[in-house]
């Protein structure tokens, strides 16, 4: 697994460089929503039974478009875009199913979807549009990446205490703590290198 993570971060990493530090606004865009799409479906394939299929499309094409409001960055164009979403769910669940109680957990897990991933990732092309937005976006990302590298490694060879099975068996209190102390380090090396106007 460690060597896999390796490969994959030693293909992933000059293109990020790329896409973030050399990509035009909708070449970043565009990958961001290739990335939404395919977590957004990760997501759904499992929370969502195998027979909820046209909800799983149902749910990536909806966020997709609250990726594209966001993008858009105009606030009444994005609150048009929510309450479109809302109410289209809410419609399309009222017309489709009869039983009431299939329909909360479902509808509760489709917008959990859409908000938890398209709407919290589609931030990154607000943070580039900042002064200084390349740096933040590689801020955000290095953070991320450290940490997540750091409890990988900490839980595999610490991990003793599991920290929630139900959601993630392999997960364990000691990890969660290494990836906290990766997250901390790397945002201070990082600041030290790149963000040197911070106090």
């Amino acid at each position: 697994m460690g060597s896999k993570r390796l490969l994959t971060a030693l293909f992933l990493i000059p293109l990020l460089v790329i896409v973030v530090g050399f990509g035009s606004e909708d070449v970043f865009w565009g990958v961001l929503l290739a990335v939404i799409v395919l977590a957004t479906n990760e997501f759904y394939s499992l929370v969502l039974p195998g027979e909820q299929r046209k909800e799983k499309i149902l749910g990536v094409l909806l966020g997709s478009l609250l990726a594209y409001g966001i993008y858009r960055a105009e606030n009444h164009f994005i609150l048009g875009t929510l309450s479109f979403i809302i109410l289209f769910l809410l419609i399309y669940f009222l017309i489709k199913f009869k039983d009431l109680n299939s329909v909360v957990p479902i509808l509760g897990k489709l917008i959990i979807g859409i908000f938890y991933i398209s709407l919290l990732l589609s931030h990154l092309t607000l943070i580039r549009g900042l002064p200084l937005g390349k740096e933040w976006v590689f801020f955000v990302l290095a953070v991320t990446f450290m940490g997540d590298t750091a409890a990988y490694y900490g839980g595999s060879h610490f991990g003793k205490h599991k920290l929630y099975p139900r959601i993630s068996p392999g997960k364990t209190i000691e990890g969660s703590l290494w990836g906290f102390v990766g997250n901390i380090g790397s945002a201070l090396i990082f600041r030290e290198f790149f963000l040197g106007q911070l106090s």
